[in-house]
């Protein structure tokens, strides 16, 4: 059984999804991605419910949480999200985190250090080391933010799903309502500040930690997201023995959607290694 609560820290009310024993010794901590809800994770967290305490998390402009997401920038906002999750009172978790979720993963990570047990990435940009490319991409947003003030929500979301990353998810026999949980549970202009605060161009590069850290971390592509294939292999180039990627057949840019069964086996597995069989922290 999922159950939702409120936890509050200084600047939001947290919507949290929760399920497994409280009492669990291996907790993990899943991020949802641009206009989702702690509810894309239910099934997954259903799964892993008997031996894994899972949480899921509404974020900022996001489903029920609120708070003033404006005046918080990038690194606000990874203070808050550490706020919540001293205030869980959880042991060290395994964050895992799709898309902007992930990079909000990589950044708890970077952070938490010690009281990070793994990281689970999933089709997420590591960061932007460009300038132009930086700029070009906030420029992006800000238009992509404007649209969701100016059109209907659901123009919008035809548009957005519209791009190339998101063709295979499109073909996807539940795609439509998937469609409509976006419309319902979604204020376009709390997107539109999510756009433009958690957009990749203000966090910081994270490569140079993946290419360094200790942590266990898994990295994930489908095969039919060409852009992120390409990130996931420049992730592998980095010859970080901690850091492993598994790019998933027969999967687009939303991999924990539209190939659930092996998507849950790579976290089954990788929870295994770093979690059911060793109790204790991992730096």
């Amino acid at each position: 059984m999922v159950k939702q609560r409120t936890i509050k820290t200084e600047e939001f009310e947290w919507n949290v999804w929760e399920t497994g024993s409280p009492d669990s010794s291996c907790v993990v901590v899943c991020l949802h991605g641009f206009m989702g809800t702690g509810e894309d994770w239910v099934p997954l967290m259903q799964r892993l419910s008997e031996h894994t305490r899972c949480i899921a998390v509404d974020l900022p402009g996001h489903g029920k949480t609120r708070g003033d997401l404006e005046k918080n920038p990038w690194k606000n906002v990874i203070q808050e999200m550490i706020r919540l999750f001293n205030a869980l009172t959880i042991p060290p978790p395994v964050v895992l985190g799709y898309s902007m979720g992930g990079r909000l993963a990589i950044a708890i990570a970077e952070v938490m250090k010690y009281q990070v047990r793994g990281l689970i990435v999933e089709s997420a940009l590591p960061g932007i080391d460009d300038e132009l490319e930086r700029l070009e991409r906030y420029h992006q947003d800000l238009e992509r933010a404007l649209e969701l003030t100016i059109q209907d929500f659901d123009q919008f979301l035809q548009r957005w799903y519209d791009q190339p990353l998101f063709a295979s998810l499109r073909q996807h026999p539940v795609f439509q309502q998937l469609m409509e949980r976006r419309f319902r549970d979604n204020d376009p202009l709390q997107l539109a500040i999510a756009l433009k605060v958690l957009s990749v161009a203000h966090q910081p590069s994270y490569w140079q930690w993946l290419g360094a850290t200790t942590l266990p971390v898994l990295f994930l592509a489908g095969e039919k997201d060409a852009k992120y294939v390409a990130i996931a292999q420049r992730v592998a180039a980095l010859h970080n023995a901690s850091v492993r990627v598994e790019i998933v057949p027969g999967a687009g840019h939303t991999i924990h959607f539209e190939a659930p069964e092996r998507f849950a086996q790579l976290v089954e597995q990788f929870l295994s290694q770093v979690c059911w069989l060793n109790n204790q922290g991992v730096s």
